[in-house]
């Protein structure tokens, strides 16, 4: 397999911003002519509730990017939320991007990893590597090719979209103090969390995360996760359930881009460049939005009344356990997903002994320090 590097914001704007010529070449070498007529104009679909904004800023970003960068000769238009039979929202993007009606769709992979596990890699994988460490992995150990490797069968090509950082472990109707309390418990749990659950006994309920807090209400679920306190404050999550666990189990999250692969390939190799360097101007800008407002918003949160929990340590233990296991069943039948889930177990692991080294101490040090000052 051919290995070629994540193209850097940097040189790609460089590139980008280089005066237009009448024809372009495409990857197979044959002209394409631009048209006279005007612009051209993307589709971008959302998964996203107009809740959530940083996400919705994050498209916007991604937008206003292209624009800039092709001095408006490649735009994109962002479509209003889509709501699926009996008013509530779907997880659209995917098809929307795969089937020509959007050229991009915008997601968290974790909404479909029930269609095929390798999107659980990028969202909704237990005990996944943190943020930085998925950035690195995605970047410098071959994790954006291995990824889009595996998507290509989906029709649809990856460009990171942006990162949540940390995840919480979910809002509970009842305390969790033991693996007994799993049973019989029906959570929405993104990506492969669900499934993981099932082994102690839960129940798996997916939930669109626009539907997220009224189910709760209605007790057509016991626990939700999506993603951290900012999110699931704008989601209302804490008007539903009471008690709000940390740490997040689910490692972290990222915001992606899937971009139809034929009008990718279609695309002159500098709108390529121009639409890689505002997705990696639209990553930076949602990971440091969540970054800057999670810590704010934890304080309200638990001063409206959360409780705030840790999640039992015997707990965690058996759902690692449970996650590696269930990991190696479904890689014995999915040789795509056994290749990347080996890829990010060996970088993270490797990536800990480094953070064990200063990473881990300096922050426990810092933290330490806080609580005395």
């Amino acid at each position: 397999m051919k290995r070629r590097h994540f193209l850097q914001a940097a040189g790609l704007a460089a590139a980008a911003t280089a005066p237009l010529p009448a024809a372009a070449q495409t990857r197979d070498g044959k002209a394409q002519t631009e048209k006279a007529t005007g612009p051209l104009v993307w589709r971008l679909v959302s998964d996203f509730p107009d809740a959530l904004d940083i996400p919705r800023a994050g498209a916007e970003t991604l937008a206003t990017a292209l624009a800039d960068i092709t001095d408006g000769a490649f735009r994109i238009e962002i479509a209003k939320s889509e709501t699926a039979k009996g008013g509530t929202q779907a997880a659209i993007a995917l098809d929307a991007a795969r089937e020509g009606r959007a050229q991009i769709g915008y997601t968290s992979t974790a909404l479909y990893a029930d269609r095929d596990p390798v999107f659980a890699i990028g969202a909704g994988l237990p005990f996944g590597p943190n943020a930085r460490q998925f950035n690195a992995w995605l970047l410098h150990q071959h994790g954006l090719e291995l990824l889009n490797d595996s998507y290509r069968r989906h029709g649809v090509r990856l460009l990171p979209g942006g990162d949540t950082g940390a995840l919480t472990g979910g809002w509970f109707r009842r305390e969790i103090n033991g693996l007994a309390d799993i049973a019989g418990l029906r959570a929405s749990v993104p990506g492969l969390g669900g499934a993981m659950l099932a082994r102690f006994g839960a129940v798996p309920q997916p939930v669109h995360p626009a539907g997220l807090a009224a189910a709760l209400q209605q007790s057509r679920i016991d626990a939700a996760l999506w993603s951290g306190p900012y999110d699931d404050e704008k989601l209302r999550l804490h008007k539903a359930a009471p008690f709000y666990y940390y740490p997040g189990w689910q490692g972290t999250s990222q915001l992606s881009y899937l971009v139809n692969a034929q009008a990718w390939d279609a695309l002159p190799r500098r709108h390529q460049a121009a639409l890689t360097a505002a997705a990696v101007r639209a990553r930076d800008s949602v990971q440091t939005a969540y970054d800057a407002r999670n810590a704010p918003a934890i304080k309200r949160l638990v001063a409206s009344g959360a409780k705030l929990k840790p999640m039992p340590q015997a707990v965690l233990t058996e759902f690692l356990k449970a996650t590696e296991s269930l990991a190696g069943a479904i890689g014995a039948d999915n040789a795509d997903f056994r290749t990347l889930y080996d890829s990010v177990r060996i970088f993270r692991t490797d990536a800990y002994l480094w953070w064990q080294v200063a990473e881990y101490t300096y922050d426990n040090f810092m933290i330490r320090a806080r609580a005395q000052g």
